[in-house]
């Protein structure tokens, strides 16, 4: 994930609210489909997480993941 101003041609925006949004690679969009997204914040720092129904499975650090 990283901040991006730059919106490629079929790229797909989820509005979040706030006037806020996320942008989706148009090559992950179906990787990605039924998956929530949550941020959450405390006295530690924040972060984003992720829960996607068709993982199958997933490294221990939690950037990677298989569908198939």
């Amino acid at each position: 994930m990283e901040v991006t101003s730059h919106k490629n041609k079929g790229d797909e925006i989820i509005d979040i609210g706030d006037n806020k949004g996320v942008l989706l690679d148009h090559k992950a969009v179906y990787t990605l489909i039924g998956t929530t997204l949550d941020h959450a914040e405390d006295e530690t720092g924040s972060q984003f997480t992720y829960k996607n129904p068709n993982v199958k499975a997933s490294c221990g650090c939690g950037s990677s993941f298989n569908i198939k």
